[in-house]
């Protein structure tokens, strides 16, 4: 799980933005600070953002809770039956390199 794979990379020496796997966002959001992204967690969903599975730039409450809606809208319309198993929020990056990570169910 995407977690997972940052805590490995984090490990690694690998620089890994403030992140939180939560069932509940808000708590989460005001911990990290905004603003901060979003990413559904879901072993049924490999490309989440084609899904609409991903929302950035989230600046506060009100737009965070928005987007657990939309998101959750968004991939249930994908897939009915598929299992959310929570949220990834993290701090919004500053401009800089970019590395991505997947990672593949067994």
């Amino acid at each position: 799980m995407e977690t997972e794979s940052h805590t490995i990379l984090k490990v690694y020496g690998f620089p890994v933005l403030k992140f939180k796997y939560i069932k509940e966002c808000l708590e989460a959001a005001e911990s990290i600070g905004c603003p901060v992204a979003i990413e559904i967690i879901s072993p049924d969903i490999i490309h989440k953002i084609d899904v609409g599975g991903v929302i950035i730039n989230i600046k506060n409450r009100d737009e965070l809770c928005n987007a657990v809606k939309t998101m959750t809208e968004n991939v249930k319309y994908y897939n009915r039956d598929v299992r959310m198993l929570g949220f990834l929020i993290q701090e919004m990056a500053r401009k800089g390199k970019e590395i991505i990570k997947g990672t593949q169910s067994a």
